[in-house]
């Protein structure tokens, strides 16, 4: 637990504090160790990094061009000369010194990098040949130079810090080839080269993990650290989510103090739905830039939350209380929009199930649980305290998370290490591999992924179109019981605020419910379909889905069509219950299913998921009350059954047919 510890914003603080004396890492105690956490490999592309791509010759092209491997320092000429691949050159006429030079194979006109043999068949080491500092109109080649046997030009062990990866040495500007033949009619393999200015070189050390079983992975810590880490995720889950339903118990004291109409007051509950999905829209993509990460996300959007929750309070107008309930709403939205990503940093795609499951079940419970607690404090203290209530709850969860939440994101972890180790060594050129490549990246290529890119995905994709307008129905379907359960339990059974409340509790209990026999099918039916990557078929996820497809109607009926006073209430309260696992089963299927169907873009995936969930939810919020009291409990439920039943097909076409439709797409994965 000191690891964890120590990564937490009061770890970092006493670390600042002591100048790393106290909760060091092992590279303060020993900054020599910073070469373990180099990839040569990657060393070797990043350095020089540019544009790449397949070569083509060009049009005045010389047969005079000898391209040599060429180390930068006679340190690194030694280490070299033996390399990971052989050169071939022109044939240059034999001397006293090297008899054996005309030996080397060649390639008709132009030099390529291959496996080098002597015309008797033996095996020869690459030409390492320094040029002259007379040449000083000479361009430098910089790539994945791949041989016959595809042996890869790499930095070698030792090869750190200003001395850069092998280089091609060229007495032309031309650079672009066809693919050629050796003299004996095989095909040489062409190298994928970047044009540098030699003027610019520059040597990158790309720092990584320092082996498979790094501790600092968070998919190699420990399952006490990831159970702690995933249940403050829930926690602030159920702490920033339940605000949206806490206030609907006292939307009868907001309409007398304030004299407005119910649709105004439930505003209040709409609006704060809207503000998350517009937080979310902004939150996720920049959790995946390097410099923030997730745990400053977490933490200082929870610290503005919570500060939100006192101007609700002291709000003296209607549109000051919407108006910060919005702004709640957008900062309480981190959790929905990267709380998923979280898991799946900490969890390979087999693990990740049991923790979605018990994921789905506290967003199920959120606007439960919000109208029991608020159900108490409204009618007791009025709607204030509702608002109170809601402040105590996530103050208690941000002291919490001030002490025990590190980060997750693996690629913001790397960064740090890289900025660790250029204090620690004095060494600029340490840097991540994502920091490398963000360098690359434009400010209008960032705007496109947090503001265009979700909703592309969302509008164009089928797949994501159909599963999303599903799962915001299912969100709607949670929300309307905050319509519903008044008239049934208040106005039918005579409940007061707080016993109406306890009503809520069939939801939370059918996604309890709903746990064991979910581990129990992730356990025996789907963990042995994994293959030996760990990988499985995105179908393979959706059985669940359709078990929960078939439970929402029947849940919206049962609820609906015994709701009557001669039937007692524990009827209906049962019949809510499977709503809540049809909530489980099809939003653990659909969650999983995403990023599973859309890895490289999973993250707007979930972004533009969340926006619709909450936005339809917002909306919808609005007319459920007066429908239901115009066409009564039964048949409004009954209306509810019918658009529900309309998604039955969805999770059952795409388990038999969804490989062909993922093939329909540009962005889908298809290699399965």
């Amino acid at each position: 637990m000191k690891e964890l510890f120590r990564d937490t914003v009061i770890g970092h603080f006493i670390r600042w504090l002591t100048r790393g004396k106290w909760l060091p890492h092992a590279e303060d105690l020993d900054p020599s160790l910073w070469r373990m956490y180099i990839s040569p490999e990657k060393s070797s592309q990043f350095s020089n990094i540019g544009p790449r791509g397949s070569l083509k010759k060009p049009k005045n092209f010389s047969t005079d061009h000898s391209y040599n491997v060429t180390p930068q320092s006679e340190k690194t000429e030694q280490s070299h000369s033996t390399g990971a691949c052989d050169v071939m050159s022109n044939e240059a006429a034999p001397t006293a010194e090297n008899p054996k030079l005309s030996n080397t194979r060649q390639i008709k006109g132009d030099g390529l990098f291959s496996r080098g043999t002597s015309k008797d068949g033996d095996r020869v080491p690459p030409t390492t040949t320094k040029p002259s500092q007379s040449e000083s109109h000479e361009q430098r080649y910089v790539g994945d130079a791949i041989g016959q046997e595809g042996m890869d030009v790499s930095m070698k062990e030792g090869q750190v810090d200003g001395d850069p990866p092998l280089q091609l040495q060229s007495s032309k500007s031309e650079a672009a080839w066809d693919d050629v033949q050796l003299e004996d009619g095989r095909e040489g393999v062409a190298p994928q080269v970047t044009k540098v200015d030699s003027t610019k070189d520059r040597v990158v050390n790309v720092v990584v993990w320092f082996g498979p079983d790094d501790p600092e992975n968070p998919a190699n810590w420990s399952h006490t650290k990831r159970a702690v880490v995933s249940a403050q995720i829930f926690l602030l889950t159920l702490c920033t989510y339940i605000s949206t339903s806490i206030f609907a118990p006292g939307a009868t004291n907001v309409m007398s103090h304030f004299g407005i109409s119910s649709t105004v007051a439930t505003m209040g509950t709409s609006i704060t739905l809207l503000g998350y999905g517009i937080g979310v829209m902004f939150w996720s993509p920049l959790s995946e830039a390097i410099r923030f990460g997730r745990k400053p996300i977490y933490i200082g959007t929870l610290c503005v939350f919570v500060a939100l929750q006192v101007p609700i309070v002291l709000a003296n107008s209607i549109g000051m209380l919407l108006a910060f309930r919005f702004l709640s709403g957008i900062f309480g939205a981190p959790v929905l929009a990267i709380g998923g990503a979280s898991i799946s940093d900490m969890y390979t795609a087999s693990e990740r199930g049991y923790a979605i499951v018990l994921w789905d079940v506290v967003f199920a419970a959120a606007p439960v649980l919000g109208p029991l607690i608020g159900g108490f404090a409204a009618q007791h203290n009025g709607w204030r305290w509702t608002i109170w209530t809601m402040m105590w709850l996530s103050g208690g969860t941000l002291v919490l998370l001030l002490f025990l939440m590190p980060e997750t994101n693996p690629a913001n972890i790397l960064y740090r290490r890289s900025r660790r180790l250029r204090v620690l060594t004095g060494k600029k050129t340490l840097r991540s591999e994502q920091e490398v490549l963000g360098g690359q990246v434009s400010w209008r290529e960032t705007v496109h992924g947090i503001l265009i890119r979700p909703f592309v995905l969302a509008l164009t994709e089928p797949i994501l179109l159909v599963l999303n307008t599903y799962i915001a129905f299912l969100i709607t379907l949670l929300f309307s019981s905050l319509s519903s359960f008044p008239l049934v339990f208040m106005d039918i059974y005579g409940f007061n605020l707080g016993q109406k409340g306890l009503a809520y509790l069939g939801l939370f209990l059918g996604g309890i419910i709903t746990i064991p026999p979910m581990f129990l099918y992730l356990r025996c039916r789907q963990g042995p379909q994994f293959n030996a990557n760990g990988e499985l078929t995105p179908e393979k996820r959706l059985p669940p889905a359709i078990v929960g497809s078939f439970l929402v109607p029947i849940s919206l009926l049962v609820f609906g069509w015994t709701s009557r006073v001669d039937i007692h209430w524990i009827v209906p309260i049962i019949g809510s219950s499977f709503l809540g696992s049809a909530y489980v089963c099809l939003s653990y299927a659909i969650l999983n299913y995403i990023p599973d169907t859309y890895p490289e873009n999973s993250a707007s995936a979930f972004a533009g998921n969340q926006c619709l969930d909450c936005t339809a939810a917002a909306v919808f919020q609005l007319f459920l009350t007066p429908m239901f009291e115009n066409l009564g409990i039964g048949w409004a439920s009954t209306l509810l059954a019918g658009l529900s039943s309309l998604f039955i097909p969805v999770p059952i076409v795409l388990y038999y047919k969804g490989h062909v439709i993922r093939g329909w797409s540009k962005r889908a994965r298809q290699d399965f």
